[in-house]
């Protein structure tokens, strides 16, 4: 290992008299140590610190010192304005501390008391500047005026002016008088009797918090009263995370002459060997100035574990107080130290990694995301995965076992960021897989901060605000619907699946609470409506035999005639109705069903048979929700300036939900259209007392609670606060706005690719944000069309082919031009008359970040890459290996 060498760069401006300096110098070179020599140096110039450096190889260097002072006068240093931080940090030295970059803020005085002491209302005066108080300063006095130099330090008391003329007196005596002074800083007096002196050594969670107690004739304590203790800790832990400091910020607090509040009066982000702190690791730990250097060492190892050898830390630390060892090492490295540690060792280890009571350490989940984020790859800009694709995630067997002993987080937490090696990236145009939008920044701002507070939307006490916003959310959606917003109710819940159960459960419920029947209740839907239903059905105890998917018409959503027909016989059968499902919009042409035509036939059935209830009608607008914004919008106006086929489009869908009013309940999908992160669905209903009644419970409104009437008793709060900030931050507009962007999107991809060998389908049904392509990729099959009367080998070949040719679209090795798009593929779109699957596949961007100019470079990208993956397999059939995948979700 040899022999380490540190040097420490000391300076006279920082100790009170020149006789301490000395006595501190000389303490540290007569040090004898085998594996640590100290050097020192006392206010060096440039060519000194070079000369030394170029004559010694230093591990790193301690720094206690800004600028070096050239010379001394009374109680003032002129300071050369040779910046010895900036000088290290050119030549590439590890320095224990604030390096230049991260100290720049805490040079500027009067920066940090503006931002610090907003409460004491800091003001900098300058030559140039109007000196004179106005109306936007106190006149209340006594202020405190504190001259300020780059180069000149005084140390005298802070002047006070006890009235407006006297401190018109001072600031101009002072400019008049002392040429070095650059501005001056005025602020509410603060009491001089008294000082508290905070020190924090170390990297906050692991650190000292050192408090330091000096009175007017220079005496000094360590007896600080515990409230004023907790408050000091409190701002000078989050003061240290403010300014981004590293292993040392030292803090000055006086009180408030009127008002005994503690303000910052002073910060030192360099000194760490001053007399406070020599003081304090003295008096309470017993540690002298060999001790306290370990104690940096000690520092400096533990927040570079992974630059030093552990047993290297445990030498160090077997030197050392315990109490000082279990704030700063991590726990695995203690119970190196100390083989009789207990479950307290364990405990001390715990809390920090908690919101302290007083939560001061706030900025450590900010350290903790920042640092995690910087061992995730860059994602090239135009690729739609993050990381690596074929990755493995080999990482996780070296977890199989839960470990024995506590683990550093930090570790672990960057660990667990390479489960994301081969994210999809919504936000990017190249990704057009499914209805996955990008998450807004707010939102996940929003997740993060309401999982720090953790609010349980079960019960008001458990969730604060939360629930009254749940119910603000409602009320703004049953608006949008048409519906009377205090009659509504709902629930946030976990996905659109979710959502339907929560509707075909009321319908059961409103079914066999009024049916005259002992029959099994059916529901009814189309065959395009969403394929959870069958299983939904089991899970309340219904058959899935009980399911009725009534088949399409010509419009591919449900054929009237053949509704009407089916009810009919149900009811003349006295079957029971649970629930009538109505799709309001998919992934593929985004076909909704027309309510008011069902609700008509229902109505007149109902009467024909002289019904005690109303079928329970249920839409699922969980894709098609955002097109309700259109409520507001005039179509003939067009104050957007959409262009005429896209609002054409828009209108088609917006006339097919407008009468969202007739129906009884909703699903709602903020995770799909609304820009917030999984899971995030909305249950709405048109009267509150259908969701109150799910489980028969009978309490009053004034104790009712939502584990009264959801399915799950724990619910989270983030979905709820995540919904509201989309819907208060975008605002109507906004989502007219991006439905405008991704309706006029697919209608350039509709356009274009059939100039580059595909085939869009249904393209002027198809009114949503996706596109459905096919291409041939066989030479005796020329269009979509000539598929059905193909025969069944000829269907399966090219389904295959289209199969690998969407994976070639995101894995393909073109040039390494990152030609990469992640599309969805359909084994089953379509089914010819013997009932063999026909495939395409689909383009669904969803991200905003997408343009119609990029949608056309997309297009292009894909029939090169076509053309690239037909040349490919003629020649090497190989990456065709293996077999289509089926039941494709849509």
């Amino acid at each position: 290992m040899g022999v380490w060498k540190i040097l420490i760069i000391l300076s006279s401006t920082n100790h009170n008299t020149k006789k301490s300096l000395q006595k501190l110098s000389k303490k540290i070179r007569q040090i004898d140590d085998e594996i640590i020599q100290w050097h020192t140096i006392v206010d060096p110039n440039q060519l000194e610190i070079e000369e030394i450096i170029q004559e010694h190889k230093y591990l790193f260097v301690i720094n206690t010192c800004r600028f070096p002072s050239i010379n001394r006068r009374e109680q003032k240093f002129i300071h050369d304005k040779f910046n010895i931080l900036q000088f290290l940090n050119h030549l590439d030295l590890k320095i224990f501390g604030n390096g230049y970059l991260n100290g720049l803020f805490a040079l500027d005085t009067p920066a940090v008391f503006k931002s610090a002491s907003k409460e004491l209302n800091p003001r900098v005066f300058t030559r140039l500047k109007q000196l004179k108080l106005n109306s936007t300063f106190p006149t209340e006095f006594p202020v405190s005026i504190r001259p300020y130099s780059k180069i000149l330090i005084d140390e005298s008391k802070t002047l006070i002016a006890k009235s407006e003329e006297e401190f018109n007196s001072i600031i101009a005596g002072i400019f008049d008088s002392q040429s070095n002074v650059d501005e001056i800083i005025v602020h509410k007096a603060l009491q001089d009797k008294i000082k508290y002196t905070v020190s924090i050594i170390g990297n906050p969670p692991r650190n000292l918090c050192l408090i330091c107690k000096t009175s007017a004739d220079g005496f000094q304590t360590l007896k600080v009263d515990e409230t004023i203790t907790q408050e000091l800790e409190s701002k000078a832990l989050c003061l240290f995370e403010k300014y981004g400091l590293k292993d040392y910020g030292q803090f000055e607090f006086k009180l408030d002459l009127r008002q005994e509040n503690i303000h910052l009066s002073n910060l030192d982000f360099s000194n760490v060997l001053n007399d406070d702190i020599l003081f304090y690791l003295l008096e309470r730990y017993e540690m002298r100035v060999p001790d306290i250097l370990k104690l940096l060492l000690l520092i400096y190892f533990t927040s570079r574990f992974d630059e030093i050898e552990n047993n290297l830390i445990i030498q160090l630390a077997t030197d050392l107080p315990n109490a000082v060892v279990s704030e700063l090492m991590p726990l695995n490295l203690i119970k190196n130290i100390n083989k009789n540690y207990s479950y307290k060792d364990v405990q001390n280890e715990l809390r920090k990694r908690f919101l302290s009571p007083n939560e001061d350490n706030r900025k450590q989940i900010m350290k903790m995301i920042e640092t995690s984020f910087s061992k995730i790859p860059n994602p090239n800009r135009e690729s739609p995965f993050l990381g690596r694709t074929n990755s493995g995630h080999s990482f996780l067997e070296k977890y199989e076992m839960i470990p024995e002993e506590v683990q550093n987080d930090q570790i672990v937490l960057n660990e667990s960021m390479q489960v994301l090696d081969g994210q999809l990236r919504w936000h990017s145009p190249s990704v057009l897989f499914n209805v996955f939008p990008a998450t807004m920044l707010n939102t996940i701002a929003s997740s993060t901060i309401i999982n720090t507070y953790n609010p349980v939307a079960m019960t008001k006490i458990t969730s604060a605000g939360v629930l009254k916003m749940e119910k603000q959310i409602v009320r703004q959606i049953a608006n949008l619907i048409g519906w009377n917003k205090y009659e509504a109710t709902g629930t946030f819940t976990y996905g659109g699946k979710a959502c339907m159960a929560y509707g075909i459960k009321l319908g059961l419920n409103r079914s066999i609470r009024n049916a005259d029947s002992d029959k099994s209740p059916v529901v009814i839907c189309s065959q395009v409506a969403h394929f959870s239903i069958e299983s939904i059905c089991l899970q309340l105890g219904i058959s899935q035999d009980s399911v009725i998917r009534i088949p399409l018409a010509s419009s591919r959503t449900i054929d009237f005639v053949l509704f009407e027909k089916c009810l009919q016989e149900l009811l003349e059968a006295k079957v029971p109705i649970a629930c009538i499902v109505l799709s309001g919009g998919n992934t593929t042409h985004n076909e909704v069903e027309d309510i008011k035509k069902v609700y008509n036939i229902v109505e007149r059935l109902k009467e024909k048979f002289s019904l005690n209830y109303f079928p329970f009608l249920y839409f699922d607008l969980v894709v098609g929700w955002p097109w309700l914004f259109y409520k507001y919008y005039d179509f003939g106006l067009n104050n957007l300036k959409i262009d005429p086929v896209t609002i054409g489009k828009i209108k088609i869908v917006y006339d097919g939900i407008k009468n969202s009013h007739l129906i009884d309940a909703a699903g709602i999908d903020f995770h799909k259209g609304g820009f917030s992160p999984h899971t995030n669905s909305l249950f709405v209903t048109r009267q509150a007392s259908d969701l109150h009644l799910i489980f028969d419970n009978k309490i009053d409104e004034g104790n009712r609670e939502p584990f009264h009437y959801t399915f799950s008793n724990s619910r989270g709060s983030t979905a709820i606060v995540a919904a509201w900030n989309v819907l208060q931050s975008i605002g109507i507009e906004g989502f007219q706005a991006y439905i405008a962007n991704m309706v006029s999107v697919a209608g350039t991809f509709a356009n274009t690719l059939p100039h580059h060998g595909f085939e869009v389908l249904r393209k002027d049904e198809s009114t949503g944000f996706a596109t459905i392509i096919w291409s041939s990729m066989l030479t005796h099959i020329n269009d979509f069309s000539e598929l059905f009367n193909a025969d069944k080998s000829s269907i399966q070949e090219n389904n295959k082919l289209l199969y690998y040719f969407t994976k070639y679209l995101s894995d393909n090795e073109i040039d390494s031009e990152n030609k990469h798009y992640f599309v969805r593929f359909l084994d089953g779109y379509e089914y010819n008359t013997n009932g063999v699957a026909i495939a395409a596949f689909a383009l669904l961007p969803m991200t905003i970040q997408i343009t119609n100019e990029k949608a056309s470079n997309i297009v292009n990208d894909m029939g090169y890459i076509r053309n690239d993956f037909l040349s490919r397999i003629s020649s090497d059939p190989s990456i065709m290996s293996g077999s289509i995948p089926i039941d494709v979700p849509r």
